[in-house]
């Protein structure tokens, strides 16, 4: 357990430098360039598949890096046509960018502030009050932040002695905890 919180915190200090010395998005800046803003989704598979590659220990400076493709990409204006050809409200955006960012992160913190930095403009100038979207893209946001590719996930598997197979049964019930307190933020705040 403690190797866990060590190598998060390790993890933690190197991703804030990387991201305040902007290595990080020069990173996603050459991953951009060399596949063309159009292949958003293949740059977050390669960025997803670097920080898999080269384990937890630099889960954020791949964070760093996914936030950085998706702003630089067509990507957010892709989900935005998406929900305006099913004729959806604009405040789904909060909950289903929550849900995309923390399901490309697998993580609540980083799904959070990718889908706020990346879709609070459009948000706001929609109509959706701020504090609304905050809470429906951090509900969202809960969904699908365990996934295997996060640190969340093996360090709570690890801390119960849990095999990948036995941590794996997990993410449904975690994804429907999730999801009804989605539904409920969409209710309490938008309806």
């Amino acid at each position: 357990m403690m190797s866990s919180v060590l190598r998060i915190l390790t993890s933690g200090i190197l991703a804030g430098m990387l991201i305040k010395t902007g290595s990080a998005e020069k990173i996603a800046d050459v991953i951009v360039q060399k596949l063309g803003e159009k292949k958003a989704i293949a740059a977050i598979t390669i960025a997803t598949m670097i920080i898999c590659a080269v384990g937890v220990s630099i889960l954020l400076i791949g964070t760093g890096t996914l936030a950085g493709i998706i702003k630089a990409s067509a990507l957010q204006y892709d989900v935005i046509q998406i929900l305006e050809m099913f004729h959806m409200p604009a405040f789904v955006l909060a909950p289903l960018s929550g849900i995309l960012m923390a399901g490309a992160t697998a993580s609540t913190t980083a799904g959070a502030t990718v889908a706020s930095q990346t879709f609070s403009g459009i948000l706001l100038s929609e109509g959706v009050p701020a504090v609304s979207a905050a809470a429906m893209i951090h509900a969202g946001a809960t969904v699908v932040d365990s996934l295997p590719h996060g640190s969340f996930f093996h360090a709570t598997g690890g801390s119960v002695n849990m095999t990948i197979k036995e941590r794996l049964s997990v993410i449904p019930y975690e994804a429907c905890v999730g999801l009804t307190s989605t539904v409920v933020a969409v209710l309490m705040y938008m309806i």
